[in-house]
């Protein structure tokens, strides 16, 4: 278990991994579907207000799944804008702990507060 994740349950927070947007779309989208109809997709998905449930579920072999495409598909700029736009509105209220890529810096810069790890591993 993460520490995001340690951390959402301590303080009763849901809580959002942004990579895991990615590997939602990797998982449940064919190869062959554009970036455009990918984004219509999480559209549909976010005024359903399906869209955090469904990811909430995927379990680790979900997760887990290649993560080639996923990798591909945080590259795409107008992608990448539309889920951090997703993550925004979805934590508009507060009780949220989001991790991964993009959070601090591009999804939300302002918020008050931010915990920042860094670890070195040593083999």
């Amino acid at each position: 278990m993460s520490v995001g994740k340690m951390l959402a349950e301590k303080l009763q927070y849901r809580f959002i991994n942004s990579e895991l947007f990615y590997r939602y779309l990797e998982y449940y989208f064919d190869d062959n579907i554009s970036v455009s109809e990918l984004i219509k997709n999480l559209e549909n998905l976010k005024k359903n207000y399906k869209l955090i449930l469904t990811i909430e579920q995927l379990d680790e072999q979900d997760y887990n799944y290649s993560g080639e495409r996923a990798s591909e598909l945080s590259k795409n700029n107008e992608l990448r804008k539309a889920i951090n736009s997703t993550i925004k509105n979805i934590t508009k209220k507060k009780g949220y702990v989001i991790t991964r890529h993009d959070t601090t810096t591009n999804i939300l810069p302002h918020t008050e507060l931010k915990i920042v790890l860094l670890a070195e591993f040593e083999t």
